[in-house]
C-alpha cells in the first residue's frame, strides 16, 4: 500500500471516530443533563415535602394546604396525589395535571422519576411521599433545551473543540503526509530514473554482466550475458547457483569445485579479480572462451555479493592463433618479407630476407627500403612503387635490387599497404622473390621454344610440301610399274624367259616397294599437315574382311605362314572409313606375316560393348619374334622400329604402325599391343561401330 492510500485510510478512520465520538459525547452530555435536572428537581421536591411536613406539624390542616392558603417557597408546578387521585394541582392546568396524574399513577411503585411528554413538550418529573400520610407530591418541570443546559453546552463545546482539534490534526497530518509523499515520490522517481538509467546502461552494453549474492545465487543479468550464455529469459538464471550453471567444469572435462572458483575469493576476501582466460558453459552444453572480472558488492561494510563482467574472447583467441600461424608462415617463408612504416623505414625482416639480401635484421632495421634498389644506387630512384602504394593500391612487378655484397638480382615484388580502422596507411608489407635464376631459365626455355617452333614450322612446311607432291611422285612410279607389267605380259605371251624378263620383274618389285614407301611417307605427311580427311560409309564387316583376306593371303603364302581367321557368321554393319580401316588391317597382318615367317598368324573379330555403345575388336596374333617391354614404347614413333636390327633385317620406314594408330584414333578408336620376346605379339584394333560427336572430338585430339 502506498502513502496516498494510507493517508486516505487514516483520514476516513479519523472522520468515522470523530462522528462516533460526537454522537457518544452528545448522548452522554444529554443523559448527564437529564440526570442533573432530575437531581435538582428531586432536591426541590424534598424541600417542598419538608415544607408541607412543617405545616402539618404546626397544625395546618391538609385541606388548607390543598387550598393554597400558604405560599410555597418556590413557584414550581406540582401535584398532590392521594392514592392516585389529584388533590391539588399547583401552577398547572387541569388537563396537564390529569394527564400527569394518570401517567404517574400508572408508574406508581415502579418508578419515582422520569420523563413525560405532553402536547409536543417534554417534562421531567419526581415523586416524593409525605411522611405519615398516603399523599405523594409530584414535582415536574419542562425539560431544558440542550442549548440551555450547561452540561449539554459543555458537551457540545467538547464535541466542537474535539472536532476542530481532530480536524486540525488531520489537516496537519495531511500536509505532513503530503510533504512526505512529495519528497518520497520525488525520491522514488529519482530512484526509478536512476534504476532505469542503470538498467538501460546494463542492457545496452556489449559486455556481459551478472550479479550474485553471498551464496552464489544469481540476482541479476543483462541481455548480453543471456545471449552469450545461450539463454532466452532472465528467469533461466535468476535465483539459481551461477557456478553450477556456467562454471562447473574445466575445458578438459574435470569437475571444478565451487570452493575453488575464483569468484569465491571475491566473496571471502572482498578483493577484485581479473581472469584473462577461462571457459563458461552455454545452455546447449557447449563452452566458449571468456575473460572476466569480479568485484565485491558491499552494504554497510559487509560483503553481500559480487558483480561479474565477462567477454567472449573466442574470436580474439582465434585471431591470436591466426596471427601466430601467420607469424610462423612469415618466419618460415622462402620469399623475403619485410615491413616498413608509412615513411618506408624498415621495421621487420624475416629470415628469408636475410638469406636473399645478405643483410642481418639489426643491420637493415631503421633504414629506408630504397637501400635495396639498384636504381637507387644509380641515383635513379623509381617512384612508381611508392606512388601506387600511397594511393592505397597494391603494387606488383619486377624490380632490380642489390644485395649487401652489391650483386644485382631481379625480384618479383608484391607491395601492399596496411590501413587502420579509419583508412590511414600505417605500414607497408613487401613480399619479394629472387627470380634471377628463373628469368635465366625462362630465357633459355624461350630460346628452346623458339627453336622448337621453328623446327615445327619447317616440319609442317616439309609435310605440306610432300603432301602437295603426292601426285608428282606417284604418277611416274605408277607409269614405271604399269609399263613393267605390260612388258612382263608381252614376254610371258611370247614365252621369252631371258635376262630381260627377270630385270622387268625386279623393276616391278622395286617400283611397287618404292610406291608403298612413298604412300606411307605421304600419308604421314598429310596427317602431320592436317590435310588427311576421313570419309565414313556403312559397310558389312564380313565384306570388309573378305577384301582384306584377298589381299593378305598371297603375302601369308609367300612367307609360309599358317593363317587362320576366327570370325562370327554375322558381324553386322560398321560405319567407318573403309579404305583407311582396310589399310590398317592389311598393315598389321603384313607385319605379322613378316615377323612370324613360317609360324601361325590369327585374325579374330568380335563385337563388344564399351560405355554402352557397340564397338568392333580386330585382333592380329602372331607367333613371331616378339618385342621386349622396353621397346614397346618406340613402336608407334615415326621413322622408328622396336630395334634397329629389324630395320636392317626386314626393311621398312617405321611409319606403318604410326600411321595406323593415328588413323584409328582419328576414327575414335585406338591400337593396343601385347608382346613377349620369342612368344609373339598381339595387336588389337578397337573402333566404334557408329560415329558420334564424342568420337569425332577424340579423333580431333588424336590427329
Amino acid at each position: 500500500m502506498d502513502l496516498r492510500r494510507l493517508l486516505l485510510t487514516f483520514v476516513g478512520l479519523a472522520l468515522f471516530i470523530l462522528v462516533l465520538f460526537g454522537i457518544l459525547a452528545h448522548r452522554v452530555a444529554q443523559d448527564s443533563a437529564d440526570q442533573q435536572q432530575i437531581h435538582t428537581l428531586s432536591l426541590l421536591a424534598q424541600e417542598q415535602v419538608e415544607q408541607i411536613d412543617h405545616w402539618l406539624e404546626q397544625g395546618v390542616s391538609l385541606q388548607a394546604i390543598i387550598e393554597r392558603k400558604y405560599e410555597y417557597k418556590r413557584a414550581i408546578p406540582f401535584i398532590l396525589l392521594d392514592h392516585g387521585t389529584v388533590l391539588n394541582a399547583h401552577n398547572f392546568n387541569d388537563a396537564a395535571s390529569s394527564a400527569l396524574s394518570a401517567y404517574v399513577s400508572a408508574m406508581q411503585d415502579e418508578q419515582f422519576s422520569g420523563k413525560f411528554s405532553l402536547r409536543d413538550k417534554d417534562y421531567i418529573w419526581v415523586q416524593k411521599s409525605i411522611a405519615g400520610r398516603d399523599i405523594e407530591l409530584v414535582l415536574f418541570v419542562e425539560k431544558q433545551h440542550p442549548a440551555e443546559s450547561p452540561v449539554l453546552n459543555l458537551g457540545a463545546r467538547l464535541i466542537v473543540t474535539g472536532f476542530i482539534v481532530i480536524w486540525i490534526a488531520i489537516w496537519g497530518a495531511l500536509i505532513l503526509f503530503s510533504n512526505i509523499s512529495r519528497k518520497t515520490n520525488k525520491l522514488e522517481a529519482e530512484r526509478r530514473r536512476s534504476d532505469e538509467q542503470v538498467r538501460l546502461l546494463l542492457n545496452s552494453t556489449a559486455e556481459a554482466i551478472y550479479g550474485i549474492d553471498a551464496q552464489g545465487i544469481c540476482t541479476f543479468c543483462n541481455p548480453a550475458a543471456l545471449h552469450m550464455l545461450g539463454y532466452t529469459r532472465d528467469t533461466d538464471l535468476l535465483g539459481k547457483n551461477i557456478h553450477q550453471l556456467i562454471h562447473h567444469t574445466t575445458a578438459d572435462g574435470s569437475v571444478r569445485p565451487a570452493d575453488q572458483c575464483a569468484l569465491q575469493q571475491v566473496l571471502r576476501e572482498g578483493n577484485g579479480i581479473h581472469v584473462p582466460y577461462d571457459i563458461f558453459w552455454r545452455a546447449d552444453g557447449s563452452y566458449f572462451h571468456v575473460e572476466y572480472r569480479g568485484h565485491p558488492i558491499r552494504a554497510q561494510e559487509e560483503i553481500v555479493g559480487a558483480v561479474v563482467t565477462f567477454l567472449d574472447i573466442s574470436e580474439k583467441l582465434h585471431a591470436e592463433q591466426e596471427m601466430r600461424k601467420l607469424s610462423q608462415i612469415i618466419e618460415q617463408a622462402s620469399d623475403a618479407i619485410f615491413i616498413t612504416d608509412s615513411d618506408g623505414i624498415i621495421d621487420y625482416v624475416n629470415p628469408a630476407f636475410e638469406a636473399i639480401t645478405g643483410y642481418r635484421k639489426e643491420e637493415i632495421a631503421g633504414q629506408h627500403f630504397d637501400v635495396l634498389s639498384a636504381a637507387y644506387h644509380r641515383n635513379q630512384p623509381d617512384h612508381q612503387l611508392w606512388r601506387t602504394v600511397m594511393r592505397g593500391e597494391i603494387f606488383s612487378g619486377v624490380r632490380l635490387n642489390k644485395r649487401k655484397d652489391h650483386e644485382e638480382f631481379y625480384s618479383q615484388e608484391v607491395v601492399a599497404p596496411l590501413k587502420d580502422a579509419v583508412g590511414n596507411i600505417t605500414h607497408i608489407v613487401f613480399t619479394c622473390k629472387d627470380i634471377s635464376v628463373q628469368l635465366e631459365q625462362e630465357a633459355k626455355m624461350q630460346s628452346v621454344i623458339m627453336e622448337k617452333q621453328t623446327a615445327e614450322h619447317a616440319s609442317r612446311e616439309k609435310s605440306s610440301f610432300l603432301a602437295n607432291m603426292s601426285h608428282e611422285l606417284r604418277t611416274p612410279l605408277n607409269a614405271i610399274i604399269g609399263y613393267s607389267e605390260i612388258l612382263q605380259e608381252e614376254f610371258e605371251e611370247e614365252e621369252l624367259h631371258s635376262q630381260t624378263s627377270d630385270d622387268l620383274k625386279k623393276i616391278h618389285a622395286a617400283g611397287t616397294h618404292l610406291l608403298a614407301l612413298i604412300n606411307d611417307i605421304l600419308d604421314f605427311s598429310k596427317i602431320e599437315a592436317g590435310k588427311l580427311e576421313l570419309h565414313y560409309e556403312d559397310v558389312e564387316v564380313n565384306d570388309l574382311l573378305q577384301e582384306v583376306l584377298h589381299i593378305v593371303s598371297p603375302i601369308m603364302q609367300k612367307n609360309s605362314n599358317q593363317f587362320s581367321v576366327q570370325v562370327p557368321e554375322n558381324l553386322g554393319v560398321l560405319q567407318t572409313d573403309v579404305i583407311r580401316l582396310r589399310q590398317c588391317l592389311i598393315n598389321l597382318l603384313s607385319n605379322a606375316s613378316k615377323f612370324a615367317q613360317g609360324n601361325n598368324v590369327t585374325l579374330s573379330v568380335r563385337r563388344e560393348q564399351r560405355r554402352g555403345d557397340p564397338w568392333l575388336r580386330f585382333a592380329v596374333q602372331d607367333q613371331g619374334i616378339g618385342i621386349s617391354e622396353d621397346k614397346v614404347a618406340n613402336l608407334f614413333k615415326a621413322f622408328s622400329q622396336a630395334d634397329a636390327s629389324t630395320t636392317r633385317r626386314f626393311g621398312g620406314t617405321g611409319l606403318g604402325l604410326t600411321i595406323s594408330r593415328r588413323l584409328i584414333r582419328m576414327m575414335g578408336g585406338d591400337i593396343e599391343v601385347q608382346s613377349q620376346p620369342g612368344q609373339g605379339s598381339t595387336f588389337t584394333i578397337r573402333v566404334p561401330a557408329y560415329i558420334h560427336n564424342s568420337h569425332m572430338n577424340q579423333a580431333a585430339k588424336a590427329g
